[in-house]
């Protein structure tokens, strides 16, 4: 049976996913067969093991950070998260899969016993008839997702942009800091007009 289910999942994903043109289709198009294809073949398995269905799941691309993805138990919420980084990776399709069945094994468990550990021997089942790897981590070299700011200033010598760490350094008067190229103009704390913009690093 777990061979089964493991092709039927993956077969449908995948000719689901292979259509897709764009990466936010790819986004969408996950969503919609986590909910109409993984979720029926869930609910069964947690009948077959005397847990409650779940009634109502939600799968959301908000995750940020290092981890591919994320399961939710709140009340009555049952929410998985994934991360987009997962979207630029290489073979991105195999890794959204893997980590969509991975977090969909672990809301199964939930249904039948929140208490037990997270990637116990009951997770690895669930994680094994849905098709996922029946690993703890996912093993996605995945990329911390890093915001700089910067903070602008209008001198003599025209529009100049600083880091955070120069900006409190000036503002709190400990560093002196000056425009390059032609004659260096000194940048002041008053200079500084107010407006902020946010780079990804």
């Amino acid at each position: 049976m777990s061979t089964i289910v493991q092709s039927s999942l993956r077969s449908s994903a995948i000719q689901r996913l292979s259509q897709c043109e764009t990466l936010d289709s790819v986004a969408s198009t996950t969503i919609t067969w986590v909910l109409t294809d993984c979720l029926p073949v869930a609910n069964a398995l947690i009948e077959q093991h005397g847990g409650r269905a779940i009634g109502e799941l939600t799968v959301t691309w908000d995750l940020r950070g290092r981890s591919a993805g994320v399961a939710l138990r709140r009340k009555s919420e049952r929410r998985i998260r994934l991360n987009q980084q997962l979207l630029q990776m290489n073979d991105p399709l195999t890794h959204v899969i893997d980590t969509a069945l991975h977090e969909l094994a672990h809301i199964c468990v939930f249904q039948i016993n929140h208490r037990l550990p997270p990637h116990g021997e009951l997770w690895q089942q669930f994680a094994a008839h849905l098709g996922a790897e029946p690993g703890r981590c996912h093993k996605l070299p995945l990329q911390r997702s890093r915001k700089s700011r910067e903070f602008c200033y209008q001198t003599a010598a025209g529009e100049i942009w600083l880091g955070t760490v120069r900006h409190k350094r000036l503002q709190s008067g400990r560093q002196r800091y000056f425009t390059r190229g032609g004659s260096p103009t000194e940048i002041r704390a008053s200079d500084h007009t107010g407006h902020v913009r946010t780079k990804k690093g």
